[in-house]
């Protein structure tokens, strides 16, 4: 399993398998973090504010999360 957790603009997920590529987008679609797993873990940081819906892409797969 993937724990994904948001503190301010800051997604973290764990649990990943190395060098999965992981990005962040805008429910409009609009790309804003990109990086890639090492030691089973990948930091984006973003712009994106509490409250927002962002859309968080785990290789071809995706998921909404809220950013707290």
């Amino acid at each position: 399993p993937v724990l994904i957790s948001t503190q301010g603009g800051t997604i973290t997920l764990s649990g990943l398998a190395e060098d999965t590529e992981v990005a962040v987008l805008t429910t409009n679609g609009i790309d804003v973090a990109t990086a890639t797993a090492t030691n089973g873990t990948a930091t984006l940081t973003t712009n994106l504010t509490a409250g927002t819906i962002a859309i968080v892409k785990i290789g071809e797969n995706s998921i909404r999360v809220m950013i707290k």
